[in-house]
């Protein structure tokens, strides 16, 4: 099943989700991606997040990530990221996102 919305697609496949985001995902329209992310990670088990269009994370989206990593190692889950560029990878590391 896909849903698209302005900011990101989303992709259902069984037990899997992968979204894509878009590059301007960011405070204006972060309260909607969240909800989004949370809904998934209550029916699925691994959920995707394709990166490939994103050039600059913003502070309230390494939040919404930080919050779902917590959430999905509680629960057993996993959400991976995918098709991160390297400016974004630095980033997120400076942001304890990553190793």
């Amino acid at each position: 099943m896909m849903m698209q919305k302005n900011e990101f697609i989303f992709f259902r496949e069984g037990i899997m989700a992968t979204i894509e985001l878009r590059e301007d995902v960011g405070v204006k329209n972060i309260k909607e991606f969240y909800n989004e992310l949370m809904m998934l990670l209550k029916g699925q088990e691994e959920i995707v997040l394709d990166f490939s269009q994103v050039r600059h994370v913003d502070l309230s989206l390494a939040q919404v990530l930080m919050a779902a990593h917590k959430i999905a190692r509680k629960d057993n889950k996993v959400i991976k990221l995918k098709r991160v560029s390297q400016e974004l990878k630095d980033q997120m590391q400076i942001a304890g996102l990553s190793k």
